[in-house]
């Protein structure tokens, strides 16, 4: 009983933060939001494959900074963590650039903060639905914003 209790609390707090947070993004970092959601529309797949070869190879340093930190800590393990913390912070912002994506296509002639809170809205709510959301809509969104993000970062600017 208080495992349901918790997940009611927990339900809508997770789900306002991460629409403030996709929100905040991209006020105060419009450009490389900007460029994570243009690379993403620009090279779909070359965002998805390079956000899946990203998210392996990652996944793999940290699994192995894991194994040779032991359980004593030490640098592979701080190593570690803070691999880890670069990962969340460019998926945060490659999810971003798929809320305002999703947001400009939902509501073209709203303005840019409701775009997004709409599009975070419909990001957040289309992956809570159960096992197509969890295991195919999320992941397929995280990795693309992710190739995305990555892209627009090393793109060098025209001018």
């Amino acid at each position: 009983m208080n495992d349901g209790v918790a997940m009611l609390i927990a339900a809508p707090v997770v789900f306002g933060s991460l629409v403030a947070l996709f929100s905040l993004l991209r006020v105060l970092f419009p450009a490389q939001v900007g460029s994570a959601k243009a690379a993403t529309i620009e090279m779909p797949g070359r965002s998805l494959a390079l956000g899946t070869v990203n998210l392996l190879f990652i996944s793999i340093i940290v699994a192995a900074f894991g194994a040779l930190g032991g359980g004593g800590g030490g640098v592979f393990q701080l190593l570690a963590l803070i691999l880890l913390g670069l990962l969340a912070i460019a998926l945060a912002f490659g999810l971003a650039g798929m809320s305002v994506l999703i947001g400009e296509r939902l509501l073209p002639d709203a303005t840019h903060t409701r775009q997004t809170a709409w599009g975070a809205a419909a990001l957040v709510l289309a992956s809570l639905t159960p096992f197509l959301g969890w295991f195919g809509l999320f992941p397929y969104l995280a990795i693309q914003g992710l190739g995305g993000f990555l892209i627009g970062l090393f793109r060098r600017s025209p001018g």
